[in-house]
Formats: structure tokens, sequence, C-alpha cells
């Protein structure tokens, strides 16, 4: 294991010259992660989906105990947020010396509660200087994440807690670091994966768990208009679980069944 003030990475390094790779971001709590399963599907469905070829070796027992290692390592058994970074070694676009992937693992201490909804609504608004292409690879979690990074800057400068991407229909894709959804007459609303956002596996366990609790839920295309005359709106994600939007711009929203949401949900995985 190695120090994080260490260089493990050569000028070569293909991820960062070209954003050649991928992460997956998971919540660890003593000796697994909530959602685990999910995430290790995705894992490993995006080795397959961005060509890489994978040693047998590299399995769940693999990429469990490795990051185990780490978090005990590190002192952060009792709740961690962990980064696992792929990347496809060194060499120019056309000449990879190989296609084997290449993992760092990475934690830090995490606090709060996945279940714990924000007493503070969240303040975002649309970045319209950047697109998330609808593609074949845009609902994975890629190193090259430019509009991601000029979007956080965006809300950085303009004190916002998340800004919204849009594809390129100028339809909602999703946000710096989150899946989005709306209620709008009690259903609960999202786009779909055609729409250009991520594939977010607490986007994937809401979809499966929302029908179970009594909830309506479907994949729809959100436009502004759409999202403007919501009547809420939150972000999900495998580390925060949900956040509870207060405004979009000047639209204000409420938070009402969001709290119930968040209680049916906490009840289930009980």
């Amino acid at each position: 294991m190695v120090e994080s003030r260490y260089p493990v990475l050569s000028a070569d390094n293909r991820s960062f010259r070209y954003g050649d790779g991928f992460f997956e971001t998971i919540r660890w709590e003593g000796n697994t992660a909530f959602l685990w399963e999910y995430h290790v599907k995705r894992f490993f469905s995006t080795l397959d989906g961005l060509a890489f070829v994978t040693p047998q070796w590299w399995d769940e027992a693999f990429l469990r105990s490795s990051i185990q290692a780490l978090v005990v390592k590190n002192k952060h058994e009792r709740q961690a947020r962990i980064r696992c970074t792929v990347y496809r070694g060194e060499g120019g676009i056309y000449d990879a010396n190989t296609n084997t992937p290449q993992l760092i693992i990475q934690s830090w201490p995490l606090e709060g509660g996945l279940f714990d909804l924000n007493s503070n609504g969240l303040d975002i608004n649309i970045f319209s200087n950047a697109i998330k292409t609808a593609d074949g690879y845009s609902a994975y979690k890629t190193n090259s994440a430019l509009p991601y990074i000029m979007a956080a800057q965006f809300a950085k400068a303009n004190r916002y807690n998340d800004a919204i991407l849009r594809n390129q229909w100028g339809r909602v894709a999703d946000t710096t670091i989150a899946n989005i959804f709306i209620i709008h007459d009690n259903k609960i609303i999202t786009p779909p994966l055609s729409e250009g956002c991520v594939n977010g596996v607490f986007r994937k366990f809401l979809l499966e768990t929302l029908d179970k609790i009594g909830f309506q839920a479907q994949e729809f295309a959100v436009s502004e208009d759409i999202l403007k005359n919501a009547n809420q709106v939150f972000l999900t994600n495998a580390i925060k679980g949900i956040r509870w939007v207060n405004s979009i711009g000047s639209t204000h929203y409420s938070n009402q069944l969001i709290g119930q949401l968040v209680q049916e949900i906490r009840k289930f995985n009980q």
C-alpha cells in the first residue's frame, strides 16, 4: 500500500492523458457496502463495456478483500467513502501497452447515516456551458469528466450546492455527483439512461424498490418545463443517499413526500 502523497502514475498514463478508465464510488460500513451487489455488477459490466481484458482473478472476492485490507490499514472500518479507479496503463490513443485493467483504491472517513435526510434543502441551478452527450458510454462513470468539472466550478463560484447538466436535446441528464428525481402529481420520475445520465446504483435501487413500498415510479424524459413545474425534487447517490432540493434557480420546492419516502425506505431496509 502507498500513501496518497506519493506518486503512482507516470506521465504516459492513459487515464491522465485521455481519461481512459472509470471509477466506482462506494459507501463502506464494517465489512461490506450498502448495495454491494449493485456496485459489483456495475464495476464488472463497465470493465466489459470499456473493452478491458480482465484477468480471471479479478472477481468479487478480489475486489472485496482489496477494499477491506485498505479500510483496515487506514482505520476506516466504521464508515468510509471508497473510490476504485481503473485505468488502461500507458501509451498513445492507438498504441496502448495493454488492455489489462490497473486499479487504485482510496478510502476516506465518512460521517452521517445513509438515510439521514438533509435538514436544509440544496440550492442548485442549470449549467448551460456544457452538455452531457447521451451515447453508448454516457451511463458509465468514466475518468473523462470535463463537463462535470466545469459544472462543479460553476456551482462553487455561484454558491450553489450542485449543478444540473442537460443532454444534447436540452433535457435534464443528471447533476455533477448525483442522479435527479422529480415528484409530479405524486409520481416519482427520473430520466432514463437513454437521456445521458449515469447508471447510479442508488438510482437503480430506488427504481426497483419504490413500487414495493407504495410509490409510483417511472423513467421519463425531463424537460426544463417539467422540472420547473415539479412539486418536489431530490438527488441520489451511493454516498449520501437521498437529498432534497430547495431551489433550482428562482424556483422553490417542498419536501413533504421526500421525507415520507426516506422513512419508508429506512423501514424497508431494516
